[in-house]
């Protein structure tokens, strides 16, 4: 069986967010890998879209604006987790239908 290819924007999507973790692990900085890694579980649902309910990914979706509003909340970046807050509500809505 073969798997099919990812659309190009994904697969653009998913290899930034690993090429930012590479270079967060080399830094050593925990901040850098800690969003870099929330990035990647981002772009992945991003290709779960292709397979599963948008509701299940949305689901997953606020969980992971959450870890990173928790991140930049921690980083004292109050925009970003005003941002990330704004994000979560659109999420929310659409869920909510």
């Amino acid at each position: 069986m073969r798997v099919p290819s990812p659309p190009p924007i994904l697969a653009d999507q998913m290899t930034t967010a690993l090429d930012d973790l590479d270079t967060a692990l080399v830094a050593k900085d925990r901040g850098d890998v800690a969003r870099a890694a929330i990035n990647i579980e981002l772009a992945t649902l991003d290709l779960e879209l292709q397979y599963d309910s948008v509701r299940a990914v949305d689901l997953d979706r606020v969980e992971s604006w959450r870890e990173l509003r928790a991140l930049d909340q921690a980083a004292g970046d109050s925009a970003a987790a005003a941002s990330d807050r704004v994000i979560i509500a659109a999420i929310i809505d659409r869920i909510d239908g």
